[in-house]
């Protein structure tokens, strides 16, 4: 394998890794845990898939920006009804910075989508990202989140549902597509 082809998977564990450690010191272990554990997952999915032959997007594109486009609304609600306040009391972990977070991973999840169409590894890295990680685990813990806090609403989880599902059909087209190449 060239070094060409190597560096993409360099940039990218460099990313995941700067993401648990980020996670450590600004989120604490339930935020790392989601976020850090969704990078880990998202890494070996691509490895294992659209690392070697990148997803079709016109295949994923659409999917995609729909996933982006539910998960800042979920990210709304969330920001609307105080996620990070609720979220430090349930687990004492602070999320302070959760308004910049949003700007900051939206605006990166639109970036790897123009990636996309330039078939770009790191871009196809950030579909499984937000796939598996706000959508999926997202999805999960926003149902465990009520659970744990002994009430039937936790901040977030109106919307959940949207990008939980659109991560579903997302994933399940990539699996597709990767079969399809292989």
């Amino acid at each position: 394998m060239t070094a060409k082809k190597v560096m993409p998977a360099i940039v990218v564990a460099a990313i995941v890794i700067s993401l648990i450690v980020f996670g450590l010191s600004a989120v604490g272990p339930v935020g790392t845990l989601i976020i850090g554990g969704s990078g880990v997952l998202a890494f070996f999915a691509w490895i294992f898939t659209t690392f070697k032959t990148p997803a079709d997007p016109g295949a994923i594109l659409p999917l995609y920006l729909l996933l982006v486009g539910t998960e800042l609304i979920h990210m709304s609600e969330e920001a609307i009804t105080d996620f990070p306040g609720q979220f430090g009391l349930l687990f004492g972990d602070s999320f302070s910075f959760f308004a910049p977070m949003v700007l900051l991973f939206g605006g990166v999840w639109v970036i790897a989508g123009a990636g996309l169409i330039y078939k770009n590894p790191v871009a196809n890295f950030f579909v499984w990202f937000v796939a598996i990680g706000p959508g999926i685990i997202n999805g999960i813990a926003h149902v465990t989140f009520p659970i744990l806090a002994g009430t039937l609403y936790f901040p977030g989880l109106y919307t959940v549902i949207f990008p939980f599902a659109v991560s579903v059909l997302l994933i399940r087209r990539l699996l597709q597509g990767h079969r399809e190449s292989a």
